[in-house]
């Protein structure tokens, strides 16, 4: 494979992973939204409530800092 295919497939990845990247933090939000409307109408049996992990909001992006390389 050429460097400028290789380059450029590359690019479409990133950018591929990145949209991914997006869509799933719009899915975390909006199920999260929809447990706290839920929790508040009472809705929810408290056994059903996420972890600790999930209700912290920034746990996702500090697990990502915790394995990126430098």
């Amino acid at each position: 494979m050429s460097p400028r295919r290789n380059a450029r497939i590359c690019s479409e990845v990133k950018e591929l992973f990145q949209s991914v990247q997006g869509l799933l933090m719009k899915v975390l939000l909006l199920d999260r939204e929809n447990q706290q409307a839920l929790l508040g109408r009472g809705l929810v049996p408290l056994r059903h409530l996420a972890t600790a992990a999930v209700q912290q909001p920034q746990y996702v992006a500090n697990v990502y800092k915790r394995h990126t390389p430098g």
